[in-house]
């Protein structure tokens, strides 16, 4: 089951709207978040991209556009989604990244193992995963 989009943000670099997404899925043991990042030249499009209607028109061509500068940016909201992220006492937390295509997610398996995402071969092919745990997190829910 899934939920609606959870935490939107977006920002204009180099005439090129951007956006990034979370998208909440229930599983049987866990609670995952899928993260979704477009790159627009109309915001227009970029709002109908997320909101799957008729001006949904973004193509890959748009990404390399914005340069490192959106991915950075993305990057940071990633990571801040993780810190404010709710974690469940029963269910596990992850946070999946997909790829549009193999160069963009060769990218992003370099970029996020760092921050201690795994590549995990899933239902959907190859993503990124992180699983989200705080070591505080017990003292706050106790």
């Amino acid at each position: 089951e899934i939920s609606a989009c959870l935490v939107g943000s977006e920002m204009c670099i180099r005439d090129r709207y951007c956006m990034v997404a979370f998208y909440r899925f229930y599983r049987s043991r866990s609670v995952e978040y899928h993260v979704v990042f477009a790159v627009a030249d109309k915001k227009k499009a970029l709002n109908g991209y997320f909101d799957q209607t008729k001006d949904n028109n973004i193509s890959l061509k748009y990404t390399g556009r914005c340069g490192a500068e959106a991915l950075i940016w993305c990057r940071d909201k990633l990571l801040e989604f993780e810190n404010e992220v709710f974690l469940s006492e029963t269910f596990e937390t992850k946070i999946v990244v997909y790829g549009e295509d193999h160069r963009r997610f060769r990218f992003y398996e370099r970029a996020l193992t760092r921050y201690g995402y795994e590549k995990k071969l899933t239902d959907d092919g190859f993503a990124m995963v992180k699983r989200v745990r705080r070591s505080n997190y017990d003292a706050e829910v106790s």
